[in-house]
C-alpha cells in the first residue's frame, strides 16, 4: 500500500495507480494529467493545486479527500462508481458541492 505517501510536486503524468491504497496520500502541486486512479482508495488524500486534467478517477474512493476543487474534478474522468469527497456517488456534476470533503470521525 501507499497510504500516506508523499507525492508533493511530483510529475506523475500518465502514471498508473489503479486499485492502489493511497489513503491520506499527499498529491499537493503534483502533475497527475492522464494518470489512472481507477478503483483506487484516495480517502483523506490531499490534492491542493494538483493538475488532474484527464486523470481517471472512475471507481475511485475519494471520500473525505481534501483540497479538491470543482474545476479539478470536472477535468478528471468520474463515473457512477466514483465516491466523491462528500460521500456522494459520481459522476461529478458542477455546482453539486460534491467536491467538499465529508468530515470523518
Amino acid at each position: 500500500t501507499l497510504n500516506k505517501a508523499r507525492f508533493t510536486s511530483a510529475d506523475l503524468n500518465s502514471s498508473s495507480f489503479g486499485g492502489c491504497m493511497l489513503a491520506g496520500a499527499d498529491f499537493r502541486k503534483a502533475s497527475l494529467e492522464g494518470a489512472s486512479f481507477h478503483s483506487a482508495t484516495l480517502s483523506d488524500a490531499r490534492f491542493g493545486e494538483a493538475r488532474l486534467y484527464g486523470a481517471d478517477l472512475r471507481g475511485a474512493n475519494l471520500i473525505a479527500a481534501r483540497e479538491l476543487t470543482a474545476l479539478q474534478l470536472s477535468q478528471a474522468r468520474t463515473d457512477n462508481a466514483t465516491i466523491l469527497p462528500s460521500g456522494a456517488r459520481g459522476p461529478f456534476l458542477r455546482n453539486s458541492g460534491a467536491e467538499r470533503a465529508r468530515r470523518t470521525m
